[in-house]
């Protein structure tokens, strides 16, 4: 089973920084043979898991994709430059940034500590680049966001922008749509946010332990009930 994932799959919290050590992955990895592949990326994307995917074609009882937070989530429009130059040598993303020059030039969202806001790309993206690729990929399972609790944000003391679920939520409707299995973690309350996470998006302990119980139960239905 291959977990690829961006910062969430992280402890932040931990006394070994961003690590793979107390979270679903480590956990996972008792019952499971699993090759993790996480936060390989400052901003790890959903293109980067597809040019992962189609680098090292294989067979797998399960993948377990947990990205998309990056792709979705409006930022502002100077970030884009610096991912731009990070991602310059990956496959496709030339490619993505020459295709949204335009979109990425009106900028149009609420403005974010001054600066109008964007996402990475746009749904028409998604769905005619990204999502063919990921619907072909047998046995995936993905993860969505959670809610965003107001002021339950930790120690991101930046604050995130305000319509950060709305535009998320507009690009996460498209993947559902698209994708066979999906671990919905927006079924969680207010008071499960505040207890599952440390800041709307990275795990608390008990979340971890909550998200591993989720995901095994969702990996027996799609690879069977033997761990592989």
């Amino acid at each position: 089973m291959v977990v690829y994932a961006d910062s969430r799959a992280t402890n932040v919290i931990g006394p070994l920084g961003k690590s793979v050590f107390g979270t679903y992955v480590s956990r996972l990895m008792r019952s499971y043979c699993v090759q993790p592949v996480v936060l390989p990326f400052s901003h790890t994307t959903l293109l980067d898991f597809v040019n992962f995917w189609r680098s090292r074609p294989r067979r797998c009882d399960a993948v377990v994709l947990h990205c998309g937070i990056v792709d979705f989530s409006p930022r502002p429009v100077s970030t884009l430059s610096r991912i731009a130059a990070a991602k310059s040598g990956e496959p496709g993303f030339r490619e993505l940034f020459a295709r949204h020059a335009a979109y990425h030039r009106a900028a149009a969202g609420p403005e974010y500590h001054g600066e109008p806001t964007t996402t990475l790309y746009s749904l028409e993206y998604l769905e005619d680049a990204l999502l063919p690729a990921l619907v072909s990929i047998p046995n995936l399972l993905w993860v969505t966001t959670n809610d965003f609790v107001p002021g339950w944000e930790g120690n991101y003391t930046r604050g995130r922008p305000v319509d950060i679920a709305a535009r998320i939520a507009e690009f996460e409707s498209r993947m559902r749509l698209a994708l066979s299995n999906v671990v919905d973690l927006h079924a969680w309350s207010a008071a499960d946010v505040r207890r599952f996470t440390v800041d709307n998006v990275h795990f608390s302990r008990r979340g971890f332990a909550e998200v591993t119980r989720i995901l095994d139960s969702a990996l027996r239905g799609v690879a069977g009930d033997a761990p592989a």
